[in-house]
């Protein structure tokens, strides 16, 4: 890991990007700009911190980073498109659910969303079902290139929606309602409302022999349970059941470009039944799908390093990423912070930003004394937090 850098010392970063786009805390330039961060500081979701680009050259757009507590949801709107996008959509906090599902609900009303799920993890989708169902226009997920993995998560997700079980449930209706299912990976160009995205991970060419080993030894464990889950369905739900599989499968695993039109059947027969096995499965769905996490890059207008999203990539695959270039506007920190990886090493960002709830482990030393920063913000003690391109911030600061 790097050396620790000297918080007293530190200096606005000098690029072309940075210098160019004036972002309004920048005009601090006291002997520590980083404690510049209270500009509009409140702890809750009609105010926070705003970061304002003025460059009449950029596109109109603002970013939204919401406090849900532990979970991630992110709001995107451009003058490109009239769609909106979200970045994951959820929070493990039902405290903070009543206050973001009214938000949302707001952005989302008369428009089509694009949606990207960095994770399969419910925190970052548990307010799918709530928002009063938009259509939903685009879905793009993780790509998951390991078929062990793909079986496994698909079969698991099928069960799930097939017993209502949790959120698990709302993530087959998203897939199988959405126009079009982008399975992303680094080999394929992305984009998100127009905006150009670079995906670092997953990456079908980069094998990483522990992870491999790993999933493979959680796959062959959990097909027995599978398959005595599977023994407990009706004639019908087994039909259902199939078919939900292979959709599912070529959803992560490829995409698809229609919307499905399958009717769910089900009886409180296999609702019963299913619960059991479902519990038993669940921890070992959640390690194999940490492992396949949306890492990105957003960019705005020909400035190829906007935004850094990490999403919860695990540890063993930020250790072997490339760096991912820069300076960034902002970098989003990995599974709330809390993960860390050589590749950040070198990163330079005017904010660091982490979405946390009050019981989240704390952040990785890296991000602290590794990422060159001049902004930290963590939701759960600074609000949302408004990143806007010529639009009017929600607590406007006036520059010098």
């Amino acid at each position: 890991m790097c050396e620790a850098l000297n918080n007293a010392n530190s200096r606005p970063i000098e690029s072309e990007t940075i210098g160019r786009i004036g972002l309004v805390f920048l005009t601090s330039q006291g002997e520590n700009p980083r404690r510049y961060l209270k500009i509009g500081f409140s702890g809750d979701f009609n105010t926070g911190t705003s970061l304002h680009v003025r460059d009449p050259s950029r596109t109109h757009f603002k970013l939204r980073f919401m406090n849900v507590g532990h979970g991630d949801c992110a709001i995107l709107e451009t003058t490109l498109t009239q769609r909106v996008g979200f970045i994951d959509l959820g929070s493990l906090n039902p405290s903070r659910f009543p206050l973001a599902i009214q938000v949302l609900s707001d952005a989302a009303k008369g428009r089509e969303i694009d949606l990207v799920l960095s994770h399969y993890h419910w925190d970052h989708y548990s307010f799918l079902g709530s928002i009063g169902n938009p259509p939903l226009n685009r879905l793009i997920v993780p790509a998951i290139p390991l078929s062990a993995a793909t079986e496994s998560i698909s079969k698991f997700f099928a069960l799930a929606d097939i017993a209502g079980y949790g959120y698990y449930r709302l993530l087959p209706k998203a897939l199988m309602s959405a126009s079009e299912v982008i399975a992303a990976h680094r080999a394929e160009p992305l984009n998100l409302l127009d905006l150009r995205c670079e995906v670092l991970w997953p990456d079908y060419s980069q094998s990483i022999p522990v992870i491999h080993s790993r999933v493979t030894k959680l796959h062959e464990k959990l097909m027995p349970i599978f398959a005595e889950a599977e023994k407990s369905l009706s004639i019908d739900d087994r039909q259902y059941f199939d078919k939900l599989v292979r959709e599912i499968s070529i959803s992560l695993s490829e995409g698809r470009h229609y919307r499905d039109t399958t009717k769910k059947v089900s009886s409180r027969r296999s609702v019963d039944k299913l619960i059991p096995f479902l519990d038993k499965i669940e921890h070992h769905i959640k390690e194999i799908a940490d492992y396949f996490s949306l890492a990105f890059k957003l960019d705005v207008e020909n400035d190829e390093s906007f935004g850094l999203f990490l999403g919860d990539c695990p540890s063993q695959v930020l250790g072997i990423l490339a760096p991912p270039g820069g300076p960034f506007v902002l970098v989003k920190g990995a599974h709330h912070g809390t993960r860390y990886g050589n590749c950040l090493d070198p990163v330079q960002t005017i904010a660091e930003v982490f979405s946390r709830g009050p019981r989240t482990k704390r952040i990785h030393d890296g991000y602290l004394h590794c990422v060159e920063f001049q902004l930290f913000h963590s939701t759960d003690l600074h609000g949302d937090l408004v990143v806007s391109c010529n639009d009017p911030p929600a607590t406007q600061v006036t520059l010098p």
